[in-house]
C-alpha cells in the first residue's frame, strides 16, 4: 500500500530538481534568483507531504540550503560565484585562498606584475558577465591588438591571422568549430617550439578523457557554469584565468589563429578533431603572456603552474637520493585520483642516443596513465611533436612485445613505458599538484634589488628572509614563483635564456631570526632555472622556520617574487627579523699594502683592523663579505683595548669565523664585555686583494672606526740584514735621531736555518739601550720583557727619543735571541724603525755571547766560587781577544778591574788545584755543569717541569761551555749542551703559549741507565728541531732517585761539594752554611735581561737554596748590572766588515792562547807542577799600554817518573794510539771527579780503567 500523497510528494521534488538546473543556466541574477526561490518553495511544499522522519529532516535541510542560496545571490557581487558555492565540481573555489593582506608595497608589485609585453593582465575578480561577450554595436567581432609575434621561419609560411570560420572553410566537414569533444584527443605542435605547452595541455585533457573531472583545465570563458565546458563566442571574444606573478590574472584574447601557406600548422590541433579549437585559444593566450609565438618553450612543470595554477614540483630523477619504488608509490594513487599531473623532459641527448632510444633530445613528454599489471609498472607516455608517427627505435619495440595492453588503441607517439625505464632515459619528472589538497594558504609578495648588490654565494645578509610558523605542525610546502619580466625583444632568444639565473630555498631552524651564512640550513632546496621551486617540510608543533631566498646568475635587476605557504593547518609568512638591534656597516679593501694574509704570515698585522666600541655587554655578530667570491677570508676579534694588533696570541683571541671561507665569513660571540676591541680582516693568503664589506651587528649601539697602518703618518727605515749564526745569540746596531722623537721600532725574521733547511725563527728579545758596558741603561724592550718568536716580528711600542745621546755612551738596537735546538739555526733579522723624523740605523755591529756567563757567576758566587772565578775568566777572555776594550773606555776600566779580582782570587786560592791545575779544573767544572744538567733532566724524567727547569737547562749549557777554555768540546758534552738549550726553548715556548710543557717531555724507557750515543751537529742538520726531542736515545741522565739514595748523596755533597779535587781535601774557598739538601741554579738576576726571570720554588726534588747576595770580590750583579759586549766607538769596527748583522764565531772554534800539550804519560794528570806564575799583572797606565790577554792556564810538562806505574818511552812500543790516549784521559778526570764526592771506589776503578787503556795492569 502506498503511502499518501506520495506522488504529489514526487512531483514538487521534480520540479525543485529543475528549479537547481535553472539557476546553474541562469544567465543574469535576475532569472538566478527566481529560480531558486522556486526550488525553495517546491521542497517547502514536499516538507509539508512528507510522511516519515528522514524525508522531513532531508527536505528541511534543502529547504534551508535553497533559502540561504537564494540570500546569497541576491545580496552578491558575483551572483555566479554564490551559486556555484556548493558545487564540488569547481575546482578554483576549493583552492585556498591567502588571506593574509597585502601591505602598500605588496599591492603596487600586483600592479607591476600586471604589465607584460605590452599587455595588460589585471588580476583575476571573477567570473565575467555574459554581457562582456555579446558582439559590439554593428557587430564587429572582437579584435585584440597588436598581433602576437612570429619567429622568422614562421613568418616564412604565415597566411595571416584567421578566424576559425576562415581556417576550416576548406574543411570537408564544414566550418563550424567545437570548444568540447566527448571523445579521447590526440593534441600535437608542428611548426612551434612550445612542446611544454602541448604536453600540459596533454596532460589537462587526459585527466577529463580519464572521468576524473569533468571541467576543462584551464578554464575558458564563455563556459557553462555548471559543468565548465567551453562554449564558442559569438563576439570571437575569450576570457582564461591564468597564475602568474603572483595571483591568477586575467587574459583576453580574440580567435584569430596565425594560418599556414602549407599543410604546417602554426598552432596545436588535435588530429582525431581537426575542429576542436580549445587547445589552439588556450595556446594562444599562454603565448601571449609569454611574448608571442616565438616562444621556445620551457617546461611543462612551469606551464601547467600558469596554465592552471596547480603547484609545481620538479624531481632530478638522476639524483643519487631518487628512488623509483619510493616516487611510484607517491604518485600512484594521487594520479588515480586526478590530484597530480605528471610530465616528463629527457636531457640533452646525442643523435644516436635519439635513434636507439626513440626519444628526442631536451624535449618534454606527457604521462596520460599510469597501469600496475602483474608487478609491472607501466606508464602511458605521448611525444606532442608531430613529426613522429611511433616513438620509434628499440624501447617502443621492446615493450610492445610484452605490453600487457593493446597498443592498437594508442595514437601515434604514445606508449606504454616502465617506470624504471622511464626513470633511467628521462631526465626530470615534473609534478602539478591540485592545491586543493590543502586548506590553508598564505602570500607573501616582495621585490629583491639585485641591481643595487648581490650578496656573495653562501652569504645571506642581503637575501630575503621569511619567519614561516605553525602552531600545530604538520606539512608545510613554500612555493617560491618569480615574475615574469617583459622580454627584451632584440636580444630575445629563449624564455628562459632571457632570463637566465637559478634560484633556491633554504631553511633554518633559527626561530624566524635572520641567518648570515647558508652554513647549518635545515633543508637546502636545488637550484633550478625554472622560475618556481617547491620545499617541502614537516614542521613540529608550535616552530617557526627561516626561509631564506636564494639565487644565482640572475640578472642585476630589480626582481619580483611570490613566496606562498600552503599547509592542511593554520600557518603564518611574515619577514624575518633581525636577531640584533643594531646593525653597522663598513667598507673596506685589500690591497698591495694591506693584504697581509692568514695567521701564519709575518704580514698578518698589515692587514686591515677595525676598533671596535661596546658600550654595554652585548651578544655580537661579525660578519665579513668580499666582492670577489674566489676570496677566501676570515675575521678575528681581539682583546687590545682597540689599538692594531700586531701579534696573534691565544689568551687574546676572543672569538674568528673559523676556517677561511670562500666570500664570506662569520664570527658570532655571546655576552661579549663592554670595551674596545679590533677586528682583524685577512685572507688566507697574502697579496690575494679585492674590496669588502664588515658587518657587525649587536644587541646595543656600537662603533666600528677603522685603525690606521702602523706606520701611517711616519717615516720607515730599513736596517741591514743581521745575521746570528749558530752559537752567536746577541747583535746590536747604533740608533740616532736629530731630534726629540717618538719611535715604534719593529724586528722580523727574514730567514732562519739549520744548514740548509727552513726552520721557524728563534725567540728573540729587543731592547734599546743607552750605551754599553756595565753603566749601560734599559730605554725601552720589546714583549713585556719576553722572548718572542711571534712570525710577525717582535715590536717595541712608541718611545720617545733624545738627540745628542751618540755624543755620550749612543744609543742601541740590541736583539737577542735564546738559540735554537743546539745552537745549529742561523737566524737572519730585519729592523724597521717608524718615526715621526727621520732616523738613523747604523752599521750592524759584532757582539761577545758573554752576558749569560756574568749572570751565572753572580749567581753562584758564594756556593760555587770556583766555577764563577771560571765564568768571569771567560768573559776577561773574551773581552780581550775581541779587543772591545780598545774602543770604550767603561769597557777597558771594567776589563781591567776584572783581571784584578781574577789575579786576586788565584792568589788567595794558590793551592786549590780546581784553580791552577788545567786538568783538575776541566774536571771540576765539567762535573758541576754535569750535576745542574742532571738535576734539570731528573725533573723533566719525574714531569715536574717548570719554568725554572727551563733556567736550569740554560745554566747547564753555560756551565759545560766553559770547558772549552782548555779543550775543544767533546762529542758528549756538546751532545748534552744542545740538549740542554733545546729542552730549554722548548720548555720556555710551551709555558708562553699557555701549555703545558710536560706534555712534550721526551719518553725514557726506565732501564735506559747507559749513556747514550751523542747527538752530533750533522744529526740536528739532517734532523728537523722538533724531532730531536723524540729520539730514543738521550745523552746520559740519571733517574729520579729514591729517598735513600737522595739523602746518601746529600750527606756526600755537604762534606765536599766545594772541595778540591787533591786527595789532601784542602778547601779551595771558605764554604758557606748549606740550607738545603740540594743545590738549585738561584734566579737570574733582573739585570741579565737574556734570559726569563724563573718561577719561584724548587725545580726538581729539592728546594731551591736560598743565596745571599753575591759580593764584589768576583762580579757582582750590583757591579755588572750589565754586561760590556760591544763598544760604542763605530771607528774601531772592521772596515772590512759587512753592512749585515753579525756576530763572532762559536768559542769551540777559537784558538787558546797557549795550545794544550799533548800526552802519552798517564803520570800527567797527577804530577803536575804548580805554575809560579799565571797572567801578568795590569799595566800602571790603562788608557796607554796595551791590555795583555789573559791567559789560559796551560799544562805543565810531566815528571819523569811516577812511583806506581811506569812511564812508558816517548816512542811508544806498545803502539797506543790517540784514542786510547782520549779514552785514559776521560776516564782519568773521571776518576779525579769522584774524589769530589769522596767516592775512593769509583776512583780505583776508573783510574785502572785509564791505566787499561795505555797497556798498564
Amino acid at each position: 500500500m502506498s503511502r499518501p500523497h506520495a506522488s504529489s510528494q514526487k512531483t514538487l521534488i521534480a520540479h525543485a530538481l529543475k528549479a537547481e538546473r535553472d539557476v546553474s543556466a541562469a544567465t543574469s541574477q535576475r532569472q538566478a534568483l527566481e529560480a531558486a526561490i522556486d526550488a525553495a518553495e517546491h521542497y517547502m511544499k514536499a516538507l509539508s507531504l512528507a510522511g516519515t522522519t528522514n524525508d522531513k529532516q532531508s527536505l528541511d535541510a534543502k529547504c534551508k540550503e535553497w533559502l540561504s542560496k537564494a540570500e546569497k545571490i541576491k545580496e552578491a557581487k558575483d551572483w555566479r560565484s554564490a551559486i556555484r558555492v556548493h558545487d564540488r565540481h569547481a575546482a578554483e573555489l576549493q583552492t585556498p585562498v591567502s588571506t593574509r593582506p597585502l601591505t602598500t608595497r605588496e599591492e603596487i608589485i600586483m600592479l607591476e606584475g600586471a604589465k607584460l609585453n605590452g599587455f595588460i593582465f589585471p588580476p583575476w575578480a571573477g567570473p565575467p558577465s555574459l554581457e562582456e561577450f555579446e558582439p559590439s554595436e554593428g557587430g564587429q567581432l572582437f579584435i585584440d591588438k597588436p598581433d602576437l609575434h612570429l619567429s622568422d621561419k614562421q613568418k616564412a609560411i604565415f597566411d595571416g591571422w584567421k578566424r576559425p570560420s576562415e581556417l576550416l572553410a576548406k574543411h570537408a566537414e564544414g566550418d563550424t568549430f567545437v570548444m568540447s569533444v566527448s571523445d579521447s584527443t590526440d593534441l600535437v605542435q608542428d611548426v612551434l617550439t612550445d612542446c611544454s605547452v602541448v604536453a600540459s595541455l596533454c596532460a589537462t585533457t587526459s585527466r577529463l578523457e580519464r572521468g576524473v573531472d569533468k571541467r576543462y583545465l584551464p578554464v575558458i570563458y564563455p563556459c557553462e557554469y555548471d559543468t565548465g565546458r567551453p562554449k564558442p563566442s559569438s563576439s570571437g571574444r575569450y576570457i582564461l584565468r591564468f597564475y602568474f606573478n603572483g595571483c591568477f590574472r586575467k587574459v583576453v584574447i580574440d580567435d584569430r589563429l596565425p594560418s599556414s601557406k602549407t599543410s604546417r600548422s602554426l598552432y596545436v590541433v588535435d588530429r582525431k578533431n581537426p575542429k576542436f579549437l580549445w587547445p589552439a585559444l588556450v595556446e594562444k593566450a599562454y603565448l601571449k603572456l609569454r611574448g608571442g609565438y616565438d616562444f621556445p618553450g620551457s617546461n611543462s612543470g612551469t606551464d601547467l603552474w600558469v596554465l592552471t595554477g596547480w603547484i609545481p614540483e620538479q624531481v632530478f630523477l638522476h639524483h643519487e637520493d631518487v628512488n623509483s619504488d619510493q616516487i611510484w608509490k607517491r604518485l600512484f594513487r594521487s594520479f588515480q585520483y586526478g590530484d597530480v599531473l605528471l610530465t616528463i623532459g629527457t636531457g640533452k641527448l646525442t643523435e644516436k642516443e635519439e635513434e636507439e632510444l626513440g626519444l628526442v633530445s631536451e624535449h618534454d613528454y606527457a604521462i596520460l596513465d599510469m597501469k600496475e599489471f602483474k608487478g609491472r609498472r607501466q606508464m602511458l607516455v605521448k611525444n606532442p611533436w608531430a613529426g613522429v608517427d611511433t616513438a620509434g627505435g628499440r624501447t617502443e619495440n621492446a615493450l610492445e612485445s610484452n605490453a600487457p595492453h593493446d597498443r592498437s588503441s594508442l595514437s601515434p607517439g604514445t606508449f606504454w613505458m616502465d617506470c624504471e625505464m622511464v626513470f633511467q632515459n628521462f631526465e626530470n619528472l615534473y609534478l602539478n599538484w591540485n592545491p586543493s589538497l590543502f586548506k590553508y594558504r598564505q602570500d607573501i609578495h616582495f621585490t629583491w634589488d639585485l641591481a643595487a648588490g648581490r650578496g656573495v654565494p653562501g652569504c645571506f645578509m642581503k637575501n630575503p628572509q621569511f619567519a614561516v610558523t605553525s602552531e600545530t605542525g604538520g606539512t608545510v610546502w613554500l612555493l617560491l614563483g618569480k615574475h615574469f619580466r617583459t622580454i627584451d625583444r632584440p636580444g630575445y632568444s629563449s624564455s628562459e635564456d632571457s632570463q637566465a639565473g637559478f634560484i633556491s630555498i633554504y631553511v633554518f631552524n633559527a626561530d624566524g631570526k635572520r641567518v648570515f651564512l647558508s652554513d647549518g640550513a635545515l633543508h637546502r632546496g636545488p637550484y633550478v632555472d625554472s622560475p618556481n621551486t617547491l620545499m617541502r617540510l614537516e614542521v613540529p608543533p608550535r616552530t617557526t622556520y627561516t626561509a631564506v631566498v636564494s639565487e644565482e646568475s640572475l640578472p642585476a635587476l630589480s626582481q619580483n617574487f611570490t613566496l606562498s605557504a600552503l599547509s592542511i593547518s593554520p600557518v603564518h609568512i611574515a619577514p624575518s627579523q633581525n636577531k640584533y638591534m643594531c646593525v653597522t656597516k663598513v667598507q673596506g679593501s685589500w690591497m698591495p699594502s694591506t693584504a697581509g694574509g692568514n695567521a701564519e704570515s709575518a704580514r698578518y698585522p698589515t692587514n686591515p683592523q677595525f676598533a671596535l666600541s661596546l658600550s654595554n655587554d652585548t651578544d655580537i655578530s661579525i660578519l665579513l663579505e668580499s666582492s670577489d667570491t674566489e676570496l677566501a677570508i676570515h675575521a678575528k676579534l681581539f682583546f687590545s683595548n682597540g689599538k692594531r694588533v700586531t701579534r696573534v696570541r691565544n689568551r687574546d683571541i676572543v672569538t674568528d669565523s673559523g676556517d677561511y671561507r670562500r666570500g664570506a665569513a662569520l664570527a658570532e660571540k655571546r655576552d661579549l664585555d663592554k670595551g674596545v676591541y679590533t677586528i682583524v680582516c685577512s685572507t688566507f693568503a697574502p697579496d690575494q686583494l679585492g674590496r669588502f664589506t664588515l658587518w657587525v651587528s649587536s644587541m646595543v649601539p656600537c662603533e666600528v672606526k677603522s685603525l690606521s697602518p702602523e706606520g701611517a703618518g711616519r717615516r720607515a727605515v730599513l736596517s741591514d740584514i743581521g745575521v746570528l749564526p749558530p752559537g752567536r745569540d746577541r747583535m746590536l746596531a747604533p740608533l740616532q735621531v736629530p731630534r726629540l722623537t717618538r719611535i715604534k721600532l719593529i724586528a722580523r725574521s727574514r730567514r732562519s736555518t739549520i744548514g740548509s733547511h727552513p726552520v721557524g725563527p728563534s725567540p728573540v728579545l729587543m731592547t734599546v739601550e743607552l750605551g754599553q758596558g756595565p753603566y749601560k741603561e734599559i730605554l725601552a724592550t720589546s714583549e713585556d720583557g719576553d722572548h718572542s718568536d711571534a712570525i710577525s716580528g717582535v715590536r717595541i711600542d712608541d718611545f720617545d727619543l733624545h738627540p745628542g745621546l751618540e755624543d755620550s755612551r749612543g744609543v742601541w738596537i740590541v736583539l737577542e735571541r735564546i738559540g735554537g735546538p743546539g745552537g745549529q739555526v742561523e737566524d737572519h733579522f730585519e729592523v724597521e724603525a717608524l718615526a715621526e723624523e727621520r732616523v738613523e740605523i747604523g752599521e750592524c755591529l759584532k757582539s761577545a755571547d758573554i752576558g749569560r756567563f756574568a749572570a751565572r757567576a753572580a749567581q753562584i758566587e758564594r756556593v760555587k766560587p770556583v766555577v764563577a772565578y771560571w765564568c768571569n775568566y771567560w768573559i776577561a777572555n773574551q773581552i780581550i781577544e775581541r779587543g772591545l776594550h780598545r774602543s770604550d773606555h767603561e769597557v777597558e776600566r771594567y776589563a781591567m778591574d776584572l783581571m784584578e779580582k781574577l789575579e786576586q782570587f788565584r792568589n788567595e786560592n794558590a793551592d786549590n788545584d780546581t784553580v791552577i791545575d788545567a786538568v783538575a779544573a776541566n774536571a771540576y767544572v765539567e762535573q758541576f755543569g754535569l750535576e745542574v744538567f742532571n738535576r734539570a733532566d731528573t725533573t723533566m724524567r719525574a714531569n715536574k717541569v717548570t719554568k725554572q727547569t727551563a733556567d736550569t737547562f740554560q745554566a747547564a749549557a753555560t756551565f759545560l761551555e766553559l770547558c772549552q777554555i782548555w779543550n775543544p768540546l767533546e762529542p758528549e758534552i756538546a751532545a748534552k749542551i744542545k740538549f740542554a738549550k733545546y729542552h730549554a726553548l722548548r720548555i720556555v715556548k710551551a709555558i708562553k703559549a699557555g701549555e703545558d710543557p710536560n706534555a712534550t717531555n721526551p719518553v725514557i724507557k726506565d732501564d735506559d741507565q747507559t749513556e747514550g750515543p751523542a747527538v752530533t751537529e750533522e744529526d740536528l742538520e739532517a734532523q728537523p728541531a722538533a724531532d730531536l726531542a723524540s729520539q730514543a736515545q738521550q745523552p746520559t741522565v740519571e733517574e729520579v732517585p729514591d729517598e735513600s739514595e737522595r739523602a746518601e748523596r746529600a750527606t756526600a755533597r755537604q762534606s765536599s761539594m766545594d772541595e778540591s779535587l787533591h786527595p789532601s781535601r784542602s778547601t779551595s774557598a771558605t764554604r758557606p752554611q748549606r740550607t738545603s739538601d740540594s743545590f738549585t741554579i738561584p734566579d737570574v738576576p733582573t739585570s741579565a735581561p737574556w734570559t726569563p726571570a724563573p718561577e719561584t720554588g724548587p725545580a726538581g726534588e729539592g728546594s731551591t737554596l736560598d743565596l745571599p747576595s753575591a759580593p764584589a770580590t768576583i762580579a757582582s750583579s750590583s757591579s755588572i748590572p750589565n754586561l760590556p759586549d760591544t763598544p760604542s766607538n763605530l771607528g774601531s769596527h772592521d772596515p772590512a766588515a759587512s753592512n749585515s748583522f753579525h756576530s763572532f764565531p762559536p768559542p769551540s772554534n777559537l784558538t787558546p792562547s797557549s795550545p794544550p800539550a799533548t800526552f802519552h804519560q798517564p803520570s800527567y794528570f797527577y804530577n803536575q807542577p804548580k805554575p809560579n806564575d799565571w797572567a801578568p799583572s795590569p799595566p800602571a797606565q790603562p788608557y796607554t799600554a796595551p791590555v795583555p790577554v789573559v791567559s789560559r792556564p796551560v799544562q805543565q810538562p810531566a815528571p819523569a817518573a811516577v812511583p806506581t806505574v811506569s812511564a812508558p818511552s816517548q816512542s811508544n812500543p806498545q803502539g797506543i794510539d790517540d784514542q786510547a790516549i782520549a779514552l785514559a784521559q776521560k776516564h782519568a778526570r773521571w776518576a779525579v771527579s769522584a774524589l769530589t764526592f769522596d767516592d775512593v771506589d769509583t776512583a780505583i776503578k776508573e783510574l785502572r780503567n785509564s791505566l787499561k787503556y795505555l797497556g798498564a795492569e
